[in-house]
């Protein structure tokens, strides 16, 4: 995730995006995504202050990745949800070089 961030599509952005993955077996992962002006990074454990955090499931989080899954209908049907900063989340798609993507 951290190689396709693409700095000139987060419109001045910085900040912390948290996922929190649930596992098959119910157990909880969080990830934080640390967005600088020139870079993102991608380390394990919770952020300390997350301007968006997305909780979904470890295979949909990959379906998403893998653009098999539309983060759009995933957010309508309850398979994701996000609190936060909705402006980010508009523009994580592009952010991340996926076209219209949440």
């Amino acid at each position: 995730m951290a190689q396709a961030y693409e700095p000139d599509k987060a419109g001045g952005f910085t900040g912390e995006l948290q996922y929190e993955l649930r596992r098959a077996d119910g157990e909880l992962v969080r990830w934080t995504v640390v967005i600088a002006p020139d870079k993102a990074r991608v380390r394990p454990g919770p952020a300390a202050a997350p301007a968006l955090t997305m909780k979904l499931g470890v295979a949909d989080f990959v379906r998403m990745a893998g653009r098999d899954l539309d983060p759009g209908k995933a957010l309508l049907t309850g398979r994701i949800d996000i609190e936060g900063d909705l402006a980010v989340a508009a523009r994580l798609g592009e952010m991340f070089g996926q076209p219209g993507a949440l």
